[in-house]
């Protein structure tokens, strides 16, 4: 299972030398909808599938409440909501990307994760004024990748703007 490969990755001893190599990126691949996206490996902690999510009143809508990882209290987003997209009920392929952003523990809802992308930098381009359904202000950048465009999610970015709101 690709989640368990990826899990097992992020927990090697020599991670750190695995994450840039020969001016290529490693990203973690999922799905929202039909669009394909991507994240850094070196942010995500562990691919859990879905748990139990105890709700937390009067928060914003994308904010599904929190979990109880291994005695830590992790806030989970659904990214779907977050990004204006159309709600898809969990199924068995949804996962909960648990990473580490601006010094703390978040999980983001996706639909399913697709494989570790190995891209090399010069098939990173600037980010366009939209990508999909995305306003380009949580897109770091596009990766082109066997024969497809998967937009960069800038991670950090969406953090901020939910700590604003």
């Amino acid at each position: 299972m690709i989640e368990e490969n990826i899990n097992n990755l992020l927990k090697s001893e020599d991670f750190e030398t695995k994450i840039k190599f020969d001016n290529r990126v490693q990203m973690v691949g999922f799905k929202l909808g039909n669009e394909e996206y991507m994240v850094e490996i070196n942010k995500i902690r562990e691919i859990i599938m879905t748990a139990e999510i105890t709700y937390v009143p009067r928060v914003s809508a994308y904010f599904e409440g929190v979990i109880n990882l291994r005695g830590r209290i992790v806030p989970i987003i659904n990214l779907r909501k977050k990004l204006n997209m159309p709600i898809q009920e969990i199924t068995r392929t949804t996962r909960i990307l648990i990473m580490e952003i601006l010094d703390m523990s978040v999980g983001f809802i996706v639909d399913r994760i697709t494989k570790v992308i190995i891209i090399p930098e010069k098939n990173i381009d600037a980010t366009p004024t939209t990508f999909g359904s995305i306003a380009a202000e949580f897109i770091t950048g596009v990766g082109r990748f066997e024969n497809k465009i998967i937009g960069w999610i800038n991670v950090e970015k969406i953090i901020e703007d939910c700590m604003v709101k």
